[in-house]
């Protein structure tokens, strides 16, 4: 019998694999690596663990990736739909004018309460549509431990926002030095 760290069996295992859908399923997991996804009879019978987590009315399956996202702008949230504004009156009235008042710690801010909520609802990937400020971004994620592919804001609306080339190299190296830290991001 091989020793894991971790079983964690469910009424369901959704695989991603064949079959799909694994009834009264289970996963065993060694140094934080998934090494046996099959029904909990044979996951129990075939493997030893430290800890076994029992969610005998839950569905197990693997993470979702939240393929776009603003975690900068997670407090604006519902506000827009409180308005009736067009798409270019959303930018020019309310996002560009609160991105310039975006300070670090406001920033930092709302990249946690938007990662943690992420991680709460089952998401363990996200892609950065182009945050403010990101490296208050990459701090929130090591803090959460999410993955995440980050990318900088770099487009030139607003009086603040006109950069020249160099300075939009210079913002996307000033994220390589935490990248090469950490591993649980990445950047575009």
């Amino acid at each position: 019998m091989e020793s894991v760290d971790l079983i964690i069996r469910a009424k369901y295992v959704i695989t991603m694999g064949n079959p799909l859908v694994i009834e009264d399923g289970a996963v065993a997991i060694k140094d934080g690596v998934i090494v046996s996804v099959d029904r909990a009879d044979r996951v129990m019978s075939n493997f030893k663990a430290e800890e076994i987590i029992e969610r005998g009315k839950h569905i197990l399956m693997p993470g979702l990736i939240d393929a776009h996202t603003h975690t900068q702008q997670v407090f604006l949230r519902s506000f827009v739909n409180d308005r009736r504004l067009s798409l270019p009156q959303i930018w020019t009235k309310l996002l560009i004018p609160f991105e310039d008042l975006l300070t670090d710690d406001l920033a930092y801010l709302s990249s946690l309460v938007s990662v943690i909520g992420m991680v709460k609802n089952g998401i363990t990937t996200f892609i950065e549509a182009g945050a403010p400020k990101p490296l208050e971004l990459t701090r929130a994620v090591n803090e959460v431990g999410i993955r995440g592919i980050i990318t900088p804001s770099t487009f030139d609306i607003g009086e603040n926002k006109l950069l020249d080339t160099k300075e939009v190299i210079r913002r996307v190296e000033d994220l390589l030095p935490p990248l090469t830290n950490y591993g649980s991001y990445s950047l575009i």
